[in-house]
């Protein structure tokens, strides 16, 4: 027989439907099991069922069903001994969540008897569906701007810029097949902050797409569409950015990926795919190899090919490039470590074939000397070698140390289309990584050098930096925790670079080869307590010029840095900063301070919508200490960001 719940009433399932026999039953005693395939996706017709060890008596209470805090317990019908909810109720949340079944005892105490996993489509049909839009708009503004002293300033501008960003961010699962989509646009009222503003100049649309990505994931299989990004090889293709299309697929330890991408990183609505141009794309191949498949990463071989080819076209982010330029190469990259990972190696070859075609744009009807085509190498070689792991001085006290090294070197000549990599240059470096306690430490030393080739009419430059850099929290000094403890870092950094001698037939002078040391201290505070955090900063540099005739040519840089955040309650930040900034020069003897101070406002109106407030003021003072004439100017500048707005939506 079957009873129908309906209103208030029936939200007592167990307390008035029960079998009389029941009322001795242990509440520990029920059980309840599912009485559906728990791994299958349900269907908006498919019925629920909760298969019930027995019916509470009224002495024990009642059963309720609970579904992402919401109680349907008055949406199930009592059949026999289950729980059905009624199938033309779209109760459930669509996706993956649980059914919490609970006992409520007479004394309103609420017993858990189980949870039950349930996956249910989305009215279209789908295991997952969401559609996340974003939307921020803001205000930057100079309200004010002033000058003094005898130095004639800029002329005063006020000004009011509005921008604004707009996403919007999708995924849709179905069968096994997964597909994702983000877009973003970028609008601004200045048409000089206009995306494509250095391209198309006054022509430049203000509303404009900044990027876009779609994929499509099969099991082993993905497919990408839009702003894709590819390769691993350090001098061949390494991490290049721009439209188009990519595709990976893995075969157990094989691993094959493909791609082919504009020429330059581009925006905007044309060329939507990025490849319009056969002679501004590029074009690449991977196949890589787990020599131990049941091992990941233990000892994997990369091989990858590139094809490239670019115009002098400017990137939206880049210059133009000079001329046309084509770049075909292989690349070779082995990765292998020890079963505990204490030594880890990482080498890596690369051949590439540089080309400068003819370009009549270059050229513009002039007799240019041609290029000749260069086949080059390059290659390098990491060692990382883990020598201490967390071993025990004392009882309370653990050390780790750990080596690095690396070797790379670049032939002179070489190039690729497809990643920025330094020709001819020779590099080393080693570092020391350890710990001690709570205190952590890093210092690495490297040295390089130019002119492999070692030609006499080139300028031969050798260069060695040395850095080191440390954390520690003060509490750990003195065994006692507080907010009051700072957390202290330190960071040290000298770099010296000078050339061997003048080159021969340069007409360069002694003065013309460097010799300079450049010095640079940083040394950081932070604090954070119960609801507020604040920090001190403090950097110094130096730059000592030691060449013949520029022994003067120095300069010095100190910053002081301060800042505090309040969260008086969890959906409000305050926040103010403080800068002191100088820049001397020595050989002129002037000195440029700059003095600023700001704050901020960031008001989580709602769980997907944020107000931001912010206010700075800027003072510039430059004071020559060595003219017969004293000058001063200051500026001030007052900037708001106001209406942070991200709006979430799921399906």
């Amino acid at each position: 027989m079957t009873w129908h719940a309906g209103g208030v009433a029936l939200a007592l399932v167990g307390a008035v439907l029960l079998p009389r026999g029941a009322r001795a039953q242990d509440a520990m005693a029920l059980s309840v099991t599912p009485g559906f395939d728990i791994g299958r996706w349900l269907g908006p017709t498919d019925k629920v069922r909760l298969r019930l060890s027995a019916m509470p008596g009224p002495d024990q209470g009642r059963l309720a069903v609970i579904a992402s805090e919401s109680d349907l317990t008055a949406l199930f019908d009592v059949v026999g001994d289950e729980l059905v909810l009624r199938p033309a109720v779209r109760a459930l949340p669509s996706g993956e969540s649980n059914l919490a079944v609970y006992l409520v005892t007479p004394d309103r105490k609420w017993e858990l008897i189980t949870r039950i996993p349930v996956k249910v489509l989305s009215p279209d049909g789908y295991e997952v569906a969401k559609a996340t839009p974003r939307l921020a708009i803001s205000n930057k503004g100079q309200l004010a701007q002033g000058n003094g002293g005898g130095a004639p300033g800029s002329p005063p501008s006020n000004f009011q810029d509005f921008a604004g960003t707009a996403g919007l961010q999708t995924t849709h699962v179905r069968n096994g097949w997964a597909v994702s989509s983000q877009a973003n646009m970028v609008a601004a009222s200045n048409i000089e902050e206009a995306l494509r503003f250095g391209e198309l100049h006054d022509s430049a649309p203000k509303a404009d797409l900044a990027d876009y990505l779609v994929t499509v994931d099969r099991g082993a299989l993905r497919l990408s569409m839009g702003h894709v990004s590819y390769g691993s090889q350090r001098h061949l293709i390494d991490g290049f950015a721009s439209r188009g299309l990519g595709a990976d697929v893995r075969f157990g330890a094989v691993r094959v990926g493909l791609a082919a991408m504009n020429g330059s990183s581009i925006v905007g609505w044309s060329n939507p795919f990025g490849l319009a141009s056969a002679d501004h794309r590029v074009v690449s191949g991977t196949l890589g190899l787990e020599l131990i498949p049941s091992q990941p990463g233990r000892i994997a071989i990369d091989a990858t090919v590139l094809n490239g080819s670019v115009l002098p076209r400017p990137g939206y982010t880049q210059g133009v490039v000079n001329d046309a330029e084509e770049s075909r190469g292989v690349g070779f990259r082995l990765r292998a470590s020890d079963p505990g990972e204490r030594v880890t190696v990482e080498a890596g070859f690369a051949r590439s074939r540089f080309d400068n075609p003819e370009d009549p744009t270059l050229a513009q009807g002039e007799t240019l000397v041609p290029v000749a085509s260069a086949s080059r190498n390059a290659r390098y070689l990491q060692l990382a070698v883990g020598i201490l792991r967390n071993a025990a001085i004392t009882s309370s006290l653990q050390t780790s140390l750990a080596a690095t090294w690396r070797h790379e070197r670049v032939d002179p000549l070489y190039r690729s289309v497809a990643t920025a990599t330094r020709a001819d240059v020779l590099d080393n470096v080693v570092g020391l990584t350890a710990s001690l306690g709570r205190l952590a430490m890093q210092a690495t030393h490297g040295r390089s050098r130019d002119n492999l080739a070692e030609l006499a009419s080139l300028l031969t430059t050798r260069t060695r930096v040395s850095t080191i850099a440390a954390s520690l929290p003060v509490a750990a000094l003195v065994r006692k925790e507080s907010a009051w403890l700072p957390m202290l870092t330190w960071q040290a950094n000298w770099t010296h670079q000078a050339g061997d001698t003048v080159p021969e037939n340069s007409g360069f002078t002694a003065s013309h080869v460097p010799d300079q040391v450049s010095r640079n201290q940083t040394i950081g505070l932070e604090w954070q307590g119960d609801g507020w955090r604040a920090g001190y900063g403090y950097n110094h540099s130096f730059q000592d010029n030691r060449q013949p005739g520029r022994e003067l040519a120095d300069f010095a840089n100190l910053a002081h840095t301060a800042s505090i955040a309040y969260t008086p309650v969890s959906s409000l930040d305050l926040t103010l900063d403080f800068g002191l900034e100088s820049a001397d020069n020595v050989e002129v003897t002037t000195s440029l301070t700059t003095t600023r101070i700001g704050g901020g406002v960031d008001w989580r109106v709602t769980r997907s919508s944020t107000i931001g407030i912010g206010y700075t003021t800027t003072r510039t003072a430059d004071a020559p200490r060595a003219r017969a004439l004293s000058t001063y100017s200051s500026s001030r500048m007052a900037s708001v960001l106001a209406c942070t707005t991200r709006v979430k939506r799921g399906t």
